[in-house]
């Protein structure tokens, strides 16, 4: 009832975002036309924006975590398209692993693996 429902990112570089998380995340990234504005929608999960803002804050308050399949591979993507890592993978107890990112822009967010039963580390 309280789960997320939309999720904004703030970015310098509107264009460079829609790039990024099309081409990493395959997320279906449009353009809005009346407004200085890019929606994005996941195939699972809340939709959102990017947001046009001046700098992006050092810290943020809140760390967006995306899940993926395999969070090796998709830091080797997330490099390939010009993300930083900022944190490796790191088992997260036996529920799962967490990596740390900055897209192109400096957003900072996160992605998740969760840890089937019958993996390894």
């Amino acid at each position: 009832m309280y789960g997320f429902c939309f999720i904004e990112i703030p970015t310098t570089d509107i264009k460079k975002s829609h790039q990024f998380y099309e081409q990493v995340f395959h997320w279906e990234v449009e353009d809005m036309t009346s407004m200085d504005y890019t929606t994005f929608t996941p195939e699972d999960g809340p939709s959102g924006g990017f947001r046009q803002v001046g700098s992006i804050p050092e810290e943020p308050g809140v760390i967006a975590y995306i899940m993926v399949e395999d969070i090796e591979e998709m830091l080797d993507v997330i490099a390939q398209h010009g993300g930083e890592i900022i944190k490796e993978k790191e088992k997260v107890a036996d529920m799962g692993w967490e990596a740390h990112f900055a897209d192109p822009c400096g957003v900072k967010l996160a992605i998740w693996q969760t840890r089937e039963e019958s993996e390894e580390e």
